[in-house]
C-alpha cells in the first residue's frame, strides 16, 4: 500500500485479490493511521502491472462515508501514485483512465515530472445526485 496526502488522506492498495479482504485491511488502516484515511483499492492491479496500460479498475472507501460508487480524490491519488513512481516503463504515460461504479474519470498530469498537485487535471462527466435544505435549529 502507499499513503498519499492530496488534500486529503488516502492510503491506495496495490495487491493481488486486495479487495477480498478489504473490510480486514481498513480495519489494520484506522488503527494505524488516527485520521482515518480514504482507502483506494486497485481491483485489476497484477492486470495493470503485467500489460502496463493505463487503465485502473477502482473501489474507494470514504473516510465517514463508507462505499462510494465514485471518488474523485482517491482517482486522483491513485493515479498520481502511478504515474509519479514510472510503473511505466518509458515515462510516456501522463494520463490514467480510473473506472469505478458510478463511471470512469480521467486523471492527467500536465508532465511527467510534476512538482506539486497544481499540475494535477480531473476530466469526467458531472451528474447532479441530490437537493436538500439545511434545517439549522440551534
Amino acid at each position: 500500500y502507499a499513503p498519499i496526502e492530496l488534500g486529503n488522506f488516502h492510503c491506495v492498495i496495490f495487491s493481488d485479490d486486495c479487495y477480498s479482504e478489504k473490510e480486514k485491511i481498513s480495519e489494520i488502516l484506522y488503527r494505524y493511521y488516527k485520521d482515518e484515511p480514504n482507502i483506494s483499492f486497485v481491483l485489476n492491479y497484477k492486470r495493470f502491472n503485467q500489460k502496463k496500460d493505463n487503465f485502473i479498475k477502482l473501489r474507494v472507501k470514504e473516510r465517514g462515508a463508507g462505499w462510494t460508487d465514485s471518488c474523485g480524490s482517491g482517482a486522483s491519488a491513485t493515479a498520481a501514485l502511478v504515474i509519479k513512481n514510472s510503473f511505466f516503463e518509458d515515462n510516456s504515460t501522463n494520463q490514467i483512465c480510473v473506472e469505478q461504479k458510478g463511471g470512469k474519470l480521467n486523471i492527467q498530469w500536465s508532465n511527467t515530472s510534476p512538482i506539486s498537485n497544481d499540475n494535477l487535471f480531473l476530466i469526467g462527466p458531472t451528474t447532479f445526485d441530490y437537493e436538500g435544505i439545511w434545517n439549522d435549529r440551534s
